[in-house]
């Protein structure tokens, strides 16, 4: 049968019995003919198995590892988990070449969040730094500073996660204190703006990375086994 025809127009009546054939497509009978020609079987040009592709590139992809000028394998950090834009207390398990070379140091970062040992995750130097333990106290700060401090979504009088703030205002009178603040949400930094941070108790200095040769001693304690809160002067 053409497109376009019906059964009565090839003169086939009711209960009439018929034998029907499916018509090939000349281009891929075609197109088999030349695979079989050249030895290509049809079942090797479709898509492998997405997850035995991806562990035959891990296992291609060689895992070197190196030694940063930054961080040693150990070192105590707030690492980001990037999905989110939420900071988490971590450890430094593992520290390797980046096969990206071009980017940032040239290093990824394998570390587990505490509480999770088991699951090491490779993170590059933009997504970590020296663990935060410098508080800053309501008096000084001023609109611009950056922050990290903790922040519910949902309900921002409850105690949510850790996240970057910049500073647009603070309160600080006998009945109120709090700051009102951008949010950054995401590795993109994404802003959530005029967020009430009600914890002002718990602002910390955002530490930089450093290197091993410019480090102070409250910082190498810092990243070898985390140090107390202490207010930023």
């Amino acid at each position: 049968m053409e497109n376009g025809y019906t059964l009565f127009d090839y003169n086939i009546n009711v209960n009439d019995v018929i034998m029907l054939m499916i018509k090939p497509v000349l281009s891929d009978v075609r197109a088999d003919n030349t695979l079989k020609k050249n030895g290509i079987l049809k079942k090797d040009l479709e898509p492998r198995d997405k997850k035995n592709v991806e562990n035959e590139n891990q296992k291609s992809i060689k895992e070197v590892e190196g030694e940063s000028e930054y961080y040693k394998v150990g070192d105590l950090v707030d690492a980001l988990y990037v999905s989110c834009g939420t900071w988490w207390e971590a450890k430094i398990l593992k520290i390797t070449l980046n096969p990206v070379k071009y980017q940032e140091d040239g290093f990824l970062y394998h570390i587990a969040f505490e509480n999770y040992e088991d699951e090491l995750i490779p993170l590059t130097l933009k997504h970590i730094r020296p663990r935060a333990w410098k508080l800053v106290d309501l008096d000084d700060l001023k609109p611009g500073d950056m922050i990290m401090a903790n922040y519910n979504l949902e309900d921002p009088q409850e105690r949510g996660h850790w996240y970057d703030c910049k500073v647009k205002k603070t309160i600080n009178t006998r009945t109120q204190k709090e700051v009102i603040a951008t949010v950054y949400l995401d590795s993109d930094e994404s802003p959530l703006e005029d967020c009430r941070l009600c914890f002002v108790k718990e602002l910390f200095k955002i530490e930089k990375n450093v290197k091993f040769s410019e480090r102070e001693s409250d910082m190498e304690m810092g990243l070898a086994r985390g140090s107390s809160p202490a207010i930023s002067k």
